[in-house]
């Protein structure tokens, strides 16, 4: 019974972390500013590609109709200005989606230290950190890296899930884990990113404690169902894995009291 209380804890222990955030601000305002950067270089991409394309396209196309009088071009220019403006969108939220590991790492590090430095500093003897900067650039390289391991294994289950009649269920249930592997992997990184602790080892320490990430990912990847979930989840992912982080590190140090 206790073992299954502690598996329902670790399945919605990444929903935890948003009241955890909530009471703090501070931590709150550097799990908002990746999003904020984002939604800049979304609106810059949308402006810039706008006024390179789109009123161009017009302001030609608004000559040749006054000049030609026809109502065929008024309808040209709604379906091809409408076709412009959709790439334009979805070109936009592409490099968007694209940036959000990347511009979301050296946050989610920040956010790790600043969660350890809380929950360990009656164990000062297990806080590391890289500094700012170095703590910067390490995060940035070890996230792409994380990408770049998992990215060939979504490839493969794309090309699964064309395979008649089981392909989709099968992609789906590999997918789904996959998922849970990586939101795992990815939110227990910065902890141990701080630590420089090699990428083969992170896969390590997952799989030497798997009681505790698997039920974790599973949380997690049932949240990567709700839409747009690529905007926030990392985010959960990261304060809740390093909970638990600090949690095992609590449980296996001892406490070091003032004299």
């Amino acid at each position: 019974m206790a073992q299954q209380r502690s598996r329902i804890r670790l399945f919605f222990f990444s929903l935890a972390s948003i009241p955890y955030l909530l009471a703090r601000p501070r931590l709150l305002a550097l799990a908002l500013a990746p999003l904020l950067i984002n939604l800049v270089v979304f609106v810059s991409v949308c402006t810039l590609l706008t006024n390179f394309f789109v009123i161009p396209w017009f302001q030609g196309h608004d000559q040749m109709t006054t000049s030609t009088e026809r109502i065929l071009d008024v309808v040209m220019a709604f379906l091809v200005g409408t076709f412009l403006i959709a790439s334009i969108l979805v070109c936009a939220a592409a490099i968007s989606f694209l940036l959000i590991i990347p511009l979301g790492a050296p946050f989610c590090s920040i956010i790790a230290e600043r969660i350890e430095a809380e929950m360990l500093a009656t164990r000062p003897q297990l806080l590391a950190s890289l500094g700012f900067w170095p703590s910067v650039r390490h995060s940035l390289f070890e996230a792409l890296r994380r990408i770049l391991f998992v990215l060939p294994l979504y490839v493969i289950l794309f090309a699964i899930a064309w395979v008649p009649v089981i392909g989709t269920i099968t992609a789906a249930v590999l997918g789904f884990l996959a998922n849970a592997m990586f939101l795992s992997l990815d939110g227990f990184s910065y902890s141990l990113d701080c630590r420089m602790v090699p990428f083969q080892q992170k896969r390590e320490f997952l799989k030497e404690n798997r009681g505790t990430w698997l039920p974790f990912g599973v949380g997690l990847a049932t949240l990567a169902l709700i839409p747009c979930n690529i905007f926030w989840l990392p985010i959960l992912s990261c304060v809740g894995a390093t909970r638990l982080y600090c949690e095992k590190r609590l449980s296996e140090a001892p406490e070091i009291r003032a004299d």
